[in-house]
């Protein structure tokens, strides 16, 4: 965040035209925060370019799960405190051509993490959530003095995890009937193939 609100000299190709002037000078360029948002999307920059080279940085950017207090960016005096926790992450994997995408998702009833891959989902703890692969943060804004949502009875709770796990089970079971039809294929164009050779060995 300091680097993105830092003032930024434009070089000889930015120059800017002054309408007073009537002429390009040199300046400057500053971004400011007036007014924050109720979600807030932060962008984490993964790939670097040059003219000859695109390549993928695999840093670990620490960032917070609770009470992201971005105070000091906002120039507005009369905006509330912009507080933030996050309740979702997308991950990247691979490369700029390609890649894999996976995602961490906060459940707001039972304040559990969670890990989305595919169709496969399970349960993730608090400390694998920074990760060198964190690509984009979502955070929502806490508001003072707002009142909390009432939590879900245990009994929804519980069904959700129940249903996760139904969800996993059957993931697996689809894994293992893919993987024996694999085999099966297999041993089918072995035995078909041997049976070939044995006709061609007769025949001659």
């Amino acid at each position: 965040m300091d680097l993105f609100v830092n003032k930024e000299v434009l070089g000889e190709d930015d120059a800017w035209y002054c309408p007073q002037c009537k002429e390009h000078v040199q300046a400057s360029k500053k971004f400011d925060l007036w007014k924050m948002p109720e979600i807030l999307v932060i962008h984490l920059k993964r790939f670097s370019y040059n003219r000859y080279f695109r390549n993928k940085i695999e840093s670990k950017v620490e960032f917070p799960l609770e009470n992201l207090d971005l105070s000091k960016y906002v120039v507005n005096e009369e905006e509330p405190q912009p507080l933030y926790d996050l309740f979702a992450v997308s991950n990247h994997f691979g490369g700029l051509g390609g890649g894999h995408y996976t995602a961490y998702a906060k459940n707001k009833d039972n304040g559990k993490w969670y890990s989305f891959d595919d169709s496969h989902v399970s349960e993730a703890s608090a400390d694998s959530i920074c990760s060198s692969a964190s690509y984009l943060l979502f955070y929502q804004r806490k508001t003072e003095g707002r009142r909390k949502p009432e939590p879900l009875n245990r009994s929804l709770s519980v069904s959700f995890d129940e249903e996760v796990k139904e969800e996993n089970i059957k993931f697996q079971k689809k894994q293992q009937q893919q993987q024996q039809s694999k085999q099966a294929n297999l041993i089918k164009e072995e035995a078909e193939e041997n049976q070939d050779g044995e006709v061609l060995e007769t025949s001659l």
